[in-house]
């Protein structure tokens, strides 16, 4: 496996409202991060954005599974299992998967999860909302 993929994997393990810039060892200072919610650009911002996610998570915890790797991207699978303070007061479970590009350093990252199963299912009233609509479809 390759050391950028490594140092991804160990980072993102060991990652909580403590050690946000560890990211910077990962990320190209013109990373462009997406996920379902946001879209960023440069480092500084993406530290940013994650400050604000981290600080009412309680814990992200994600294991690691597949591993599809070309030249200089790779494609990542992970179940992430997240406790939130504003969520839910069990650990939700996200299956995903994260798309990077690199060359010494990720310039290009996009995951891809259910963001209902992650946020809508979980806020209350709209949550039983939207897991009726899934049961409808």
């Amino acid at each position: 496996m390759d050391t950028i993929i490594e140092k991804f994997i160990s980072v993102y393990q060991g990652l909580d409202s403590n050690n946000i810039s560890s990211i910077a060892s990962i990320y190209d200072k013109n990373i462009k991060f997406v996920d379902p919610f946001h879209e960023v650009n440069g480092l500084e911002t993406l530290m940013g954005y994650f400050s604000r996610l981290y600080r009412n998570v309680e814990s992200c915890d994600f294991e690691f599974k597949e591993i599809y790797k070309s030249n200089s991207s790779a494609m990542v699978t992970w179940n992430m299992l997240l406790k939130h303070k504003s969520l839910s007061k069990h650990p939700i479970d996200v299956p995903g998967s994260t798309e990077i590009h690199f060359n010494e350093k990720i310039h290009y990252h996009r995951d891809y999860f259910d963001a209902g199963k992650m946020l809508y299912e979980n806020v209350p009233l709209i949550g039983s909302a939207v897991r009726f609509l899934k049961k409808k479809v």
